[in-house]
């Protein structure tokens, strides 16, 4: 069996740091839209942001995320997307997501740099460098999603 890469691990030590810090009775009701195809870190951030109250519908293809908001459009609040994915790159998800829901919170995560001149301008803060800790994750949310209503399914 192979190990758990590094980025990984540290990220279930968060969840694991976090979930004992938390508290249950606060669902936030947010829907987020999760697109990472590393499966592992796919099902980490699922337990992060769902230990959270927030609703995860995760999905490693890109493809299958933009049919899921066609499938509910206008319903999501967030999209959490990797930026190396298979088939087209998280800023052409990110692309193709705003011309469906214009108004979608979005954040980049990504272990290089944010790219740029790739069809999506991101600002500073829709991006989030890989290895990040729980407090980090959380406090960009919270700032990308303050004064936003919650959206209904």
């Amino acid at each position: 069996m192979t190990p758990l890469p590094r980025s990984v691990r540290r990220a279930l030590a968060a969840v694991s740091a976090w979930e004992g810090s938390m508290d249950e009775d606060m669902p936030n009701g947010r829907r987020v839209l999760l697109v990472e195809d590393e499966d592992s870190l796919n099902r980490v951030l699922t337990r992060l942001l769902d230990s959270e109250g927030y609703e995860v519908v995760s999905h490693r293809c890109p493809v299958e995320a933009l049919h899921a908001m066609d499938s509910a459009p206008g319903s999501w609040d967030l999209l959490v997307t990797d930026v190396r994915l298979p088939g087209m790159t998280g800023l052409e998800l990110i692309a193709a997501a705003r011309q469906r829901q214009p108004d979608l919170a979005v954040l980049a995560i990504s272990a290089t740099l944010p790219p740029e001149g790739q069809g999506t301008a991101l600002e500073p803060r829709e991006f989030l460098h890989k290895p990040f800790t729980a407090t980090h994750l959380f406090g960009r949310l919270t700032e990308l999603l303050e004064g936003r209503p919650v959206r209904q399914a």
